[in-house]
């Protein structure tokens, strides 16, 4: 998995104070400090299982699971100062049949707002996610894919509004093969 990155600019708040931390009740030492925080980022996250490797390590569908549980659930337990509410919005899953490349798909996501500046987004309330270049990566790519998870915030507005059947169609004759979970 690469480091998660914003896809869109984020503001960075700067927070400086003073404060005193004492080893000892009589220690006089008293520091600056600065944090930084960021009120708002949808940050994505873009990975790959290699089903080569998924042999050689003994990686098995139960394993996948858990992970995909994990990335979901996890996020919801994540605490930061510096970073408020974490919360999963969208996690979508591709299964192809053999070693399909499709790129980097953080790069065919856009946030489509009226903000003004991107750095004033709070909430998804304030913008929709424009899926349309991965919808067609994967179309291109839909004779080889076995099967498809979308797990989605309710909260969550996506683009095209018929990514639901764009993505049932590419797995016709597989009614079982699509799972989409809202949250």
């Amino acid at each position: 998995f690469n480091p998660g990155q914003s896809l869109h600019a984020a503001e960075i708040i700067e927070i400086a104070g003073t404060g005193g931390f004492a080893a000892k009740e009589t220690a006089q030492q008293k520091t600056f400090r600065r944090e930084f925080i960021v009120p708002y980022a949808l940050i994505g996250f873009y990975g790959v299982i290699n089903e080569n490797w998924a042999k050689e390590t003994g990686l098995t569908k139960k394993d996948v699971d858990l992970l995909m549980e994990a990335l979901w659930h996890g996020t919801l337990a994540l605490h930061s100062r510096s970073k408020a509410f974490h919360h999963p919005r969208l996690l979508l899953r591709f299964d192809f049949t053999n070693e399909v490349q499709c790129g980097y798909f953080l790069d065919r996501i856009e946030l489509e707002h009226n903000m003004g500046d991107e750095r004033r987004i709070r909430s998804p309330k304030d913008y929709t996610v424009k899926m349309d270049d991965v919808l067609e990566t994967v179309e291109r790519r839909g004779l080889h894919l076995a099967r498809i998870q979308c797990w989605i915030d309710a909260g969550l507005k996506l683009s095209p509004e018929n990514w639901r059947e764009r993505l049932a169609a590419l797995l016709a004759g597989k009614p079982d093969a699509l799972t989409v979970r809202e949250f």
